[in-house]
Parts: structure tokens; sequence; C-alpha cells
């Protein structure tokens, strides 16, 4: 609040009658970020022509300022107090009615916070330390200890709020559109500002954690299923994958900014700090060379281009990530075969890549999903996940073990649902006929290696293959239900 300000309005070159002003710059409107810095560069620039507050090298950084948010970083009790007395001499300079003290707060570091005074004053007020505030949107403690919760949290509250709209696993969205509307709306809340935190590695799995089994609730997905195929069904992310990019985005953006003193620092902390340092710059250096890109400095000295950088970016997770995820493929009985996307992230499978919105399509896919993913309960399974000894011979033709090959090919009892979809599929892929090893992995998944050159690669011709691949499966699963409710009624 001011006093006695007033404004004019300015209107094809004519100017307005005066009007009392109430409400400062209008928090809020288009221009009042920039309002804010300039209003305020009378306190910053006093604090750092005395060089108070923190410095880094000879870069003072006593008050990193964002809009009409001032952080204020002094290393003394006497700077402390010299600071916020900048503050509110500057303030009654300026004619302001009053500084709300109850909304500033004040948190010591350290291992000597027992000998700070626990009384600061600010113009009329008092200002007494606190053990955390919330800054930016970020929870700061004075353990300096980063807590992941209220992020994961604030993600959690977030999705809730969404159910209303369909989005849940059971006669809900398409898993895709799910996902989607997480990644628009709940991950950039999780992530926003980690990207400036050094994060534990308990930390990011605990993220990854949420966010897996988010996923799987929304693909109706069991909890012992593998996190490869929670991941790539729908083209998801890792949160180690998104904050590592989200780093090197930063990163970039600071190395555009020549003449900012960010850029400074950056120079700097890549020149004097050693590989176990906490700084910022290492986790860059350290996140460059994980994804093999350029060094920091060759980046400086030539950046790429907005354009030019995504691209990089992208090119470089996917490789890094479609390797790791290929040998850890090979490990898993399960997923033998499921296939890998060219280019993972931000890539489908096409179980849901065309399957549309309609919830008796989802259902269907998801039933396949399960298959796919050796989630479905057959036989086989029950044996492997119960201590008791479970006979794993098919419950419907009592002819042999009741694995996936068993049910989807050779089942006596499932015959006449069987073949009325295999024709459908050997008439859009002729080479099956041939090769009738390759017919359980086309029903599968279409996209496997082992099925290059032989299906089809336009869109068109994919989706048909879906389409009846899904039926067929669906179909299998209801006439087998059926079979075991009759079974068990008998």
């Amino acid at each position: 609040m001011q006093a006695n300000a007033t404004s004019r309005v300015k209107w094809e070159n004519t100017l307005s009658n005066p009007f009392r002003t109430l409400q400062g710059i209008r928090q809020g409107a288009k221009l009042s970020t920039t309002l804010y810095k300039r209003y305020n560069n009378n306190v910053l620039q006093q604090i750092e022509d005395n060089n108070l507050g923190t410095s880094i090298g000879t870069t003072n950084i006593g008050a990193p300022t964002v809009a009409d948010d001032i952080s204020m970083l002094p290393t003394t009790p006497l700077d402390t107090q010299v600071m916020l007395h900048t503050v509110s001499h500057n303030a009654e300079l300026d004619k302001v009615n009053f500084i709300n003290a109850t909304k500033s707060e004040l948190i010591v570091y350290g291992n000597h916070k027992e000998e700070e005074p626990t009384v600061w004053e600010l113009g009329r007020d008092q200002i007494t330390s606190s053990t955390s505030t919330t800054h930016l949107g970020l929870v700061r403690q004075n353990n300096n200890k980063f807590n992941i919760e209220p992020k994961i949290q604030v993600a959690r509250r977030t999705m809730y709020n969404l159910l209303g709209a369909g989005l849940h696993g059971r006669r809900g969205l398409n898993p895709l559109t799910s996902y989607r509307i997480w990644e628009c709306f709940g991950l950039p809340r999780c992530t926003f500002g980690l990207e400036c935190v050094k994060l534990t590695g308990k930390d990011i799995e605990a993220m990854d954690k949420f966010q897996r089994g988010l996923l799987r609730q929304l693909q109706s997905l069991p909890d012992r299923c593998a996190n490869i195929p929670v991941y790539s069904l729908v083209g998801a992310k890792p949160i180690s994958v998104v904050l590592d990019i989200k780093v090197l985005n930063f990163f970039m953006s600071l190395a555009r900014q020549t003449d900012s003193k960010e850029h400074q620092i950056i120079r700097r902390q890549l020149a004097v700090k050693d590989e176990n340092s906490a700084s910022f710059t290492i986790t860059v250096r350290k996140t460059l060379q994980k994804y093999q890109l350029p060094d920091a400095y060759s980046l400086l000295e030539k950046t790429p281009t907005k354009a030019q950088w995504k691209k990089m970016i992208k090119e470089a997770t996917n490789n890094i990530y479609t390797a790791k995820i290929t040998e850890e493929i090979k490990t898993k009985s399960t997923l033998k075969y499921l296939g890998i996307q060219k280019q993972p992230l931000d890539n489908p499978h096409p179980i849901y890549k065309f399957t549309g919105p309609n919830p008796f399509e989802v259902l269907k896919a998801q039933i396949k999903a399960r298959i796919l993913t050796g989630t479905y309960i057959l036989q086989e399974n029950l044996q492997k996940f119960n201590q008791h000894d479970i006979d794993t011979t098919c419950e419907l033709c009592h002819s042999e073990p009741e694995d996936r090959n068993h049910f989807i090919l050779t089942c006596k009892k499932l015959e006449d649902r069987r073949q009325k979809h295999l024709q459908k599929l050997t008439n859009l892929v002729p080479a099956l006929q041939e090769r009738p090893a390759l017919l359980l992995q086309c029903i599968l998944d279409q996209s496997h290696e082992d099925l290059t050159g032989l299906v089809p690669a336009d869109e068109e011709t994919m989706s048909q293959i879906e389409q009846h691949s899904r039926d067929m499966l669906y179909d299998l699963h209801r006439a087998r239900t059926s079979y075991q409710k009759l079974n068990t009624q008998n």
C-alpha cells in the first residue's frame, strides 16, 4: 500500500484525470514483475554496493529476487540486521505505510544457531527465527536438508482432484490420455524447482516409486508387474530422467545469458569445484557425462540453439534409456514377448496408441497388456506365486500346462473362439502362415524386433492387427472365465 499515490491512463496520446492508486503496481498484471524489479532496484543496489550478504567468488549474491520476493542471504548477525534496516529505510523513503513482518521469515543455518539472536527488527516490528519456510514453492529447513514428501503429496492431491474427470484405471480414460493429463498437470507440480535442489538417490527413488504406482493404477496393472512395461506401454519418462532433463535445460538457459551473474558463477564453479562437491555445476557435469553429451565448457563456448539443444537431449536420453532397458529386459522372463519402441520416451506402445477412448476398447487393451506383461493369472503363474504345490495343467482341456502359448494358440476348449480371429490376422500378415512360430509374438506385440520386415509398417495395417489381436485375447479371456465359473459350480 502507498500513501497519496495517483495514476493516470494514457489512451490515444491523451491522459485521463488523475485517480488514487490503492493497489501499488497491480500484482498479477502483465508488467508487474518488471515493475517490481524497478521498484526494488534501490534496495538491491545498496545491498550489492555495500557488499552485504553471501558472495560466490567475487560475485555478490546477497539478495536473489524474483518479482517482489526478496531472499536475503547474510553471513553474520550484523549483516542480517543491516539488510533488514536497508529494506525498511527504503520503504519509508517510498512512503510505504508498513511492511507486513508476519509475511517475512528468517532461518538460521549452520552449527551455531544457539549463539544467534532470536529476534530481529524490521522497521517497528520484530521477526523471530523459524525452522522452515516456503520460498518460491520449495520448503527450506534450517538443517539445510530437502524434504521430498511435500512434493509427492502435492502431486497426489492434484491427481485426486482429477478423478471426477475419469482419471482412473478401471472404466476410465485411455491410459495414454490419463498419462498425458498427469504429464501436463501433476508432473510439473511434482518436479517444480527441483533442478536447483541437490536431491539424494533416496529422494529420487521415492518420487519414481510414486509415479510407478500411479502409472500401474492408470493401466490397471498389478504391483507385481515389472517396471519396464509400466513406463514403455504409455511412453512415460522415469522421474530420474525428467529431473536430468530439467537440470540440463536450466544449465543451458544460464549458458545463453552471457551477461548475467548466474553465467559468471557457472563459469567460476566449473573451474574451482571438484567431483565430490555438491555444487550445481558438478551435477550438470555428471549429467552431461551420463548422457554422453558435450562437456560444459564446450557448451558455454558454442551454445546450441533451443531447437538444437532439445533435439540433442531427446536423442541422448532415448539412446541411454533404450540401452538400459534392453539389457534389463533380458533378465525378465515374463517380458520376452515385449518389444521396445524406437525412442521409447514419449513414444507409446501400439496397445494404447491404437486404442480409442471407448471404455470397452480400453478394457480389452488392459486385458492384452496383462497377458503381454505376464501378469494375467494362468496356471503357470499360480505355481510361481503360490507357496503350495499348484498343478499347472490347463483346467479347461486337461492336456498340457497352461502358459501363454497354450492359452492363446493350442487350448482345444477355446478353438472355436480362436479361429475366426486367426483368419483375419493371417490375411493381414500372410508371412505368418509360413512362420507359425511368430504367430504368438504377432498377437502379443507386433512391434517386436523379431517381426521386423514381416509385419507391414504402415499405421493403418498396424491398427487393424492391434484391433484383431485385442478382440481375440478378450474373447479368449471371456470364454476361459465362463468355463472356470461352470467348473466351479459343478
